[in-house]
């Protein structure tokens, strides 16, 4: 049997409840300034005479980004909406590889712009997190667990932090995602879920065990369990298997998500394991379109 989703999701959880703000925040100093993230090999030692990019060419290279991410006219057609992103692309890539000098100086920017329409903060918090990640961190960390930013630069804060200090994202998400009952305002599920994904994969670790949590959780949001339930899919194990069974027999009334539950489970199972399975729900299933649901899977999978 799976773990109630109650149970500690980290091992730096403390086992007695805590409110969720404090399990959310409560070692935010640890994750903005001390984080993992930032230990890693020793840099190669710089040549003796290094380049320094001079305080115009940063504000050059500042005035691009802004102007290249602020977007164009919503009324604008269609091409030049599409000219925009792709300008937009370009030259955050190219900004992505600059030095710390122009990361910290976005960061600045971002730090007195309150003013910026969402778009361009998002712009430099990009550069900032890409080309100065220590810096960085901090500001990523309080927009993740502080309400009051808007929500989609929020969601953003938790992509960049999966991007550029993924262990902080593990250790600041995990909690969140886990927890029940939740006062607070956060970021979308789904966003953070996909961010904690990304960490974890660009990490090496095994996402079962969290994913499984989520997807049999009910009070956990729509959007949540179907990202969790269609990522089992890709992440077989015994207890993900056990969470998949358990959503495709439920009667949540949710049948989208017993339909990605079934797909992953087809995709985890052998045919030996997975058609008797699905033969076993088909008999005792009441509602007449997941009935034909199964039958189709069945005679596609299991003839």
């Amino acid at each position: 049997m799976i773990p109630p989703s109650r149970s500690p999701a980290t091992s730096w959880r403390s086992p007695r409840r805590r409110p969720a703000r404090l399990v959310a925040v409560g070692g935010l100093a640890l994750l903005a300034g001390c984080s993992p993230d930032a230990a890693g090999p020793a840099r190669a030692s710089a040549p003796e005479v290094a380049a320094t990019p001079s305080s115009s060419s940063i504000e050059e290279e500042l005035r691009d980004l802004v102007v290249a991410v602020t977007p164009s006219d919503p009324s604008a057609p269609p091409v030049e909406r599409s000219d925009w992103f792709g300008r937009r692309k370009k030259l955050l890539e190219r900004l992505r590889q600059e030095g710390p000098e122009l990361g910290r100086a976005a960061l600045e920017r971002y730090r007195k712009g309150e003013d910026e329409v969402v778009e361009v903060r998002e712009g430099l918090l990009d550069v900032a997190a890409h080309t100065a990640a220590d810096d960085a961190r901090p500001t990523l960390v309080e927009l993740v667990t502080t309400y009051g930013a808007d929500l989609g630069l929020r969601a953003r804060a938790c992509e960049l932090l999966a991007e550029t200090s993924p262990e902080t994202a593990l250790q600041l998400l995990e909690p969140i995602l886990t927890s029940t009952g939740r006062s607070e305002t956060y970021p979308p599920e789904d966003r953070m879920l996909q961010a904690w994904l990304d960490a974890a994969h660009a990490l090496g670790r095994d996402p079962a065990e969290v994913l499984a949590r989520i997807v049999i959780e009910p009070r956990t949001a729509a959007e949540s369990r179907h990202l969790a339930a269609r990522a089992l899919g890709d992440a077989p194990s015994s207890v993900g298997r056990q969470a998949l069974e358990s959503v495709l027999t439920e009667s949540s009334g949710d049948n989208y998500l017993r339909r990605l539950a079934t797909q992953s489970l087809q995709r985890t199972l052998p045919a030996g394991d997975f058609c008797p399975l699905v033969r076993g729900v088909l008999e005792h299933e009441a509602d007449v379109n997941f009935q034909i649901f199964l039958a189709s899977v069945l005679e596609k999978t299991c003839p």
